[in-house]
């Protein structure tokens, strides 16, 4: 174990800080429901925004883009289009502002605004919408605590605890052991404090991280000083063509196995898809979860698109700052790193750990374990908080107890937080059963979310049965398919599922009268979305002929294009700071420099309420 006293005691005074942070905070939590689930719709922007960027660094995604890097390189920036990344800049330029409009408190609250309270479809929709944020939180839950384990395992062997503790463990618990202590340490705070903990927290983690990312990068720069890296020809252009073109042979054969195993091969071909599939997932707006939890919780419309445009700034250099720094550690230490999977392979996704272990002083190595550990804690607490907002404000308090007191709805709050948490952690136990049919049912929520969700926001005719069925068709269809299509990428099937779940979402519209006129006014004039809104706009002038219409789709489109290009500088420019690649370095600062003067005028300057 390379852990050090210093390092142990840095681990354990921020788990000391978090609990003083949810104790500290109770009292302002316990106000009201508001305060408790969002704040009270009063925490500044760069606050939430800190938070949200927080949530998103995560263990898992930060290994998985580690290993990316080392195979791909600086092609690897465009992977993540696969989620897509970019659906934070379609946030920032309208989406963020359109939801926050609504004043509603969770996704499932926002359809009544939509679609009404009564209709053909109001109820399905309804609950679709509420097991979706469920079954993604317990999808987390059951699988991200073990992970989390089994990453504090490589650094703390069994072997230097289990003289403290008072009874055995079987050795395939000790990973549920780790878990289950950490997310006690992240229930206790984000219960107690609810989303001012939950914020505060995040922003203390973020702190951490920033230091141990840079920290990471130096070391790395170090560690390379004027070397050349051994990586095949193309490795460090992030351009590409049809064909990937990077030849791992005679370098690191079994880099070359990986790419064929993900099929980037063909990287033009990938691109399009992620494109494709992307733009529409991004026009949907963001899915029931902690980041549409912290847009709800923005003081105004014109900061909640600040606070997602804040995300990327404080996201995308920090994390890649490690990213890169690991993957040059990597590289130039390949031989030295135990990267075998247990099957005769390599896992490429062990570099973050290995690394860590191996090349980190005193002190940092505490710092970034630390900040890691916080970025499960953050995760949970923010899908903990978002599932108790889902399950207390749509189920009991819309069909259980209507009229419930502060008092009651705050203890409803503690329960279901508890009942939340312990039933995740109990569906861990059962491991791969249960975690693959919840990851399969997750996998199926998203790939059946996007087709009813872009239409929600840009036609009129739409209705509550067409989302239902729509939601129905593509949730089904993305089930079937990753049955029927073993071994072939969501991405390549994704076409056909989206029009599958398209025609149900038009035959569930087209089989229900249209949403009530006076629910389509007051959406309407409230949320000024442009789109195919022409008879509701007449309806709105006739009564109000100062009204005017959301003419800003050129613009915002614009916006959206610029913002992509700008979160793509972000990404590379760590990258070409580490690897001391000047000249690009500079090309890319003059690229930013401008995109930030240019959206200056045409966003910042034009952001209203």
């Amino acid at each position: 174990m390379k852990l050090h006293i210093l390092d142990i005691v840095i681990i354990v005074l921020y788990l000391v800080t978090m609990v003083l942070v949810g104790w500290f905070l109770r009292k302002r939590a316990r106000q009201n429901k508001e305060h408790y689930l969002m704040g009270g719709k009063k925490l500044p922007w760069y606050m939430l925004g800190l938070s949200d960027a927080s949530d998103m660094f995560d263990i898992s995604g930060t290994m998985w883009m580690v290993s990316l890097c080392f195979v791909y390189g600086m092609k690897s920036i465009w992977i993540p289009w696969l989620w897509p990344v970019f659906n934070q800049v379609f946030n920032m330029m309208y989406l963020s502002k359109w939801l926050r409009r609504s004043n509603a408190n969770t996704g499932a609250e926002w359809l009544a605004t939509r679609f009404g309270l009564t209709g053909k479809g109001v109820k399905g929709s309804h609950s679709i919408v509420v097991a979706f944020a469920l079954i993604g939180c317990l999808g987390f839950l059951a699988y991200g605590f073990i992970g989390l384990g089994k990453f504090i395992e490589i650094f703390v062997p069994w072997s230097l605890v289990k003289d403290y503790v008072p009874f055995d463990i079987a050795p395939q618990y000790v990973a549920h052991f780790y878990g289950i202590v950490f997310t006690l340490f992240a229930m206790f705070y984000s219960i107690l404090g609810g989303m001012h903990s939950i914020v505060l927290g995040d922003l203390i983690k973020y702190a951490i991280m920033t230091i141990g990312s840079f920290s990471i990068a130096v070391i790395a720069m170090i560690h390379l000083n004027g070397q050349s890296l051994n990586v095949p020809a193309g490795w460090n252009s992030p351009f590409f063509g049809w064909n990937l073109n990077l030849n791992w042979q005679g370098i690191v054969e079994e880099a070359n196995k990986k790419i064929a195993d993900d099929g980037y091969g063909l990287f033009g071909i990938l691109f399009m898809m992620m494109l494709f599939k992307g733009v529409f997932a991004a026009a949907a707006g963001p899915a029931p979860n902690y980041d549409m939890q912290k847009i709800l919780s923005t003081r105004s419309p014109k900061e909640a698109s600040k606070m997602t445009g804040f995300v990327s700034i404080v996201l995308l250099p920090v994390r890649y700052a490690m990213v890169i720094g690991l993957t040059v550690l990597g590289l130039l230490y390949y031989n030295q790193l135990q990267l075998n999977d247990g099957n005769g392979g390599v896992d490429f996704e062990r570099i973050l750990p290995a690394a860590i272990n191996n090349f980190l002083p005193v002190g940092i190595l505490g710092l970034v374990l630390t900040g890691l550990l916080g970025a499960f804690m953050g995760t949970f607490s923010g899908t903990l908080n978002a599932a108790q907002a889902y399950i207390v404000n749509d189920i009991y308090l819309k069909y259980v107890n209507k009229n419930a007191s502060v008092k009651k709805v705050m203890s409803m709050n503690y329960i279901v937080g508890i009942v939340v948490v312990a039933v995740g952690v109990a569906l861990g136990f059962f491991a791969k059963d249960v975690n693959s049919i919840l990851q399969w049912i997750v996998s199926g929520l998203y790939g059946g979310y996007i087709a009813a969700n872009v239409l929600k926001w840009y036609w009129w005719r739409f209705n509550a049965n067409g989302f239902y069925i729509g939601m129905l068709t593509g949730v089904a269809g993305a089930l079937v398919f990753s049955r029927l299509f073993t071994g072939i990428e969501f991405l390549y099937y994704f076409p056909v599922l989206f029009l599958l779940s398209l025609a149900g979402s038009f035959i569930g519209t087209y089989t229900a009268p249209p949403t009530e006129v006076e629910t389509l006014k007051k959406f309407y004039s409230t949320v000024k979305p442009w789109g195919f809104w022409k008879p509701v706009l007449e309806l709105v002038v006739k009564d109000n002929p100062s009204f005017e219409r959301n003419k800003g789709f050129k613009q915002d489109m614009f916006n959206v294009t610029l913002g992509i290009i700008a979160q793509l500088c972000m990404t590379i420019l760590p990258m070409y700071a580490v690897l001391s690649m000047h000249q690009p370095l500079i090309v890319t600062i003059i690229i930013l420099t401008v995109i930030v003067l240019v959206l200056k005028k045409t966003w910042w300057n034009k952001l209203e309420d």
